[in-house]
């Protein structure tokens, strides 16, 4: 098994009140906040070339957390 990548299942990241979720190796979705404040949100990253961002399902490496945007 790959040290590099998350386990399938919730993960609770550095950044506060995020957690994300992993199925198949891949980055799936994620919540931010608490309570009544929680809301999900998926991995965007912005293409330059549709000139917007684009959901992103990346792989889930211990690093793709700082190559994606939560909206």
């Amino acid at each position: 098994m790959d040290r590099n990548i998350y386990r399938d299942g919730w993960h609770d990241a550095k950044e506060e009140g995020l957690s994300f979720y992993v199925e198949n190796g891949r980055l799936i979705r994620g919540t931010i906040g608490e309570g009544a404040n929680c809301r999900t949100v998926y991995p965007y990253r912005y293409d330059k070339r549709q000139k917007c961002y684009v959901r992103v399902e990346p792989s889930a490496r211990y690093s793709v957390l700082d190559t994606v945007s939560w909206k």
